[in-house]
């Protein structure tokens, strides 16, 4: 099995960066973005884009519908109050949207729910608030991507243990995206040695084969050709080791 070539992991580790964390700012970009809103349907997604909670709670309380999306100028996806409260970790919007009727498992964008987002973020306690709502731990995205998964990759280690508390979210720990790539994949590829370790503790598994540019590779083989020493330990082999 050639698993050699850097070439072959761009898939799993973005050009130029064996890291790449998705920020609150980038996010809003997966999204659609969101900038300054117009018309009355935008006030309270824009309130909740600004985390003003007075204000959310206001127009709450005027009967504004919580579940209504808004089109915001320059943005291809509509967006909800929950959805962009959740990936700001403005936890007190969450909080008013969720006791206002908010359907907590909603998605905007490329089907990403408030729980993925609050996980791909890493804001823990907004995804405790969410799942404390019976949010859907295995809700994926278009791609496949559980919030597990959207966790591993950004390296959001809280949020990883608190999803793997869960029974659904544990279940879904060796869960493959649609590109067959696995949380465990994904956490070795970006040098995520806690995580990978917090992984195999809750039973991943670790010879799972996720293709990288056509080629089956384990996590460990990808640890170990991009340099993880820490990774390729935890998943039992040893540094340098040739594939």
């Amino acid at each position: 099995m050639d698993c050699s070539s850097p070439q072959s992991l761009r898939p799993l580790v973005p050009q130029g960066s064996p890291v790449s964390v998705v920020t609150p700012s980038s996010l809003c970009d997966m999204m659609g973005g969101w900038t300054t809103a117009f018309g009355d349907e935008s006030l309270l997604v824009s309130a909740a884009a600004a985390g003003d909670a007075p204000e959310v709670a206001k127009l709450l309380q005027a009967g504004v519908d919580v579940n209504r999306v808004a089109k915001i100028p320059a943005c291809s996806h509509p967006v909800s109050p929950l959805t962009i409260s959740a990936v700001r970790g403005h936890q007190q919007c969450v909080e008013l949207c969720l006791r206002g009727g908010a359907a907590v498992d909603l998605t905007v964008g490329q089907s990403y729910t408030a729980l993925y987002l609050a996980c791909l973020a890493g804001f823990a306690s907004t995804a405790h608030l969410l799942l404390a709502a019976a949010a859907s731990p295995t809700a994926a995205d278009h791609a496949g991507e559980t919030p597990l998964y959207a966790a591993c990759k950004n390296g959001r280690v809280e949020c990883c243990e608190l999803l793997l508390m869960t029974p659904a979210g544990a279940a879904s720990v060796s869960q493959p995206k649609l590109d067959g790539s696995a949380p465990l994949h994904v956490a070795a590829a970006h040098g995520h040695a806690a995580i990978v370790g917090r992984l195999l503790c809750a039973g991943a598994d670790a010879t799972a084969l996720a293709p990288v540019r056509g080629v089956p590779c384990t996590p460990l083989q990808i640890a170990s050709e991009l340099g993880h020493a820490d990774c390729v330990s935890l998943l039992g082999g040893g540094t340098g080791m040739a594939l």
